[in-house]
């Protein structure tokens, strides 16, 4: 049974081989794992092994060197890919994503990226703790320490305070021309 839902689960490797490339044209080459979660999901994670460019904040590192850090991660001793059967029972975490719709409306879920790392969950900072850590950091009291400070009707005079907040609440930003506003 294939991942029903998006997010980062722990899964056991089942199976790991190496096989002809999905994308990329030979002498490149995929390694394939298989994953399964403790409620029975499976699937298959491909990396490449090929020297075309990953994307995004990836785009400077070859598909090579961007699985091989994954496998690096998952335990694979010294880079030896004739050692990939070694991670068959390492437990990792498998970040999964749904995938666009195909041309019949279906999605499906799959496995983007395994040993954590990927598509992590952010733990947000509420507004409250936010105000008491800039407080905290900054000196500014804490009602005040996210409020935007609005921009100043005439021009300030006084120096920021030694320990001014970078974020504009609190004391009044140095005074400078506007080089916008009609002369």
């Amino acid at each position: 049974m294939r991942f029903q839902a998006e997010g980062n689960f722990a899964v056991i490797i089942r199976q790991a081989k190496l096989a002809e490339p999905k994308f990329a044209k030979p002498p490149a080459f995929d390694v394939v794992i298989e994953v399964e979660d403790a409620e029975g999901h499976k699937d298959w994670w491909r990396g490449e092994i090929s020297q075309e460019y990953g994307k995004g904040n990836k785009s400077s590192q070859t598909q090579a060197h961007i699985t091989m850090e994954t496998l690096t991660k998952l335990g694979l001793p010294g880079n030896d890919l004739t050692q990939i059967g070694c991670l068959v029972n390492v437990q990792t975490e498998a970040w999964v994503t749904e995938s666009k719709p195909n041309n019949e409306g279906k999605t499906f879920f799959n496995v983007r990226g395994l040993g954590g790392g990927g598509g992590e969950k952010i733990d947000e900072i509420d507004p409250g703790t936010l105000q008491a850590r800039i407080a905290a950091l900054f000196g500014q009291p804490a009602a005040a320490a996210v409020t935007q400070a609005a921009p100043p009707a005439a021009v300030p005079t006084a120096a920021p305070a030694a320990k001014a907040n970078p974020f504009g609440a609190g004391s009044p930003a140095p005074a400078r021309a506007n080089p916008f506003s009609p002369k």
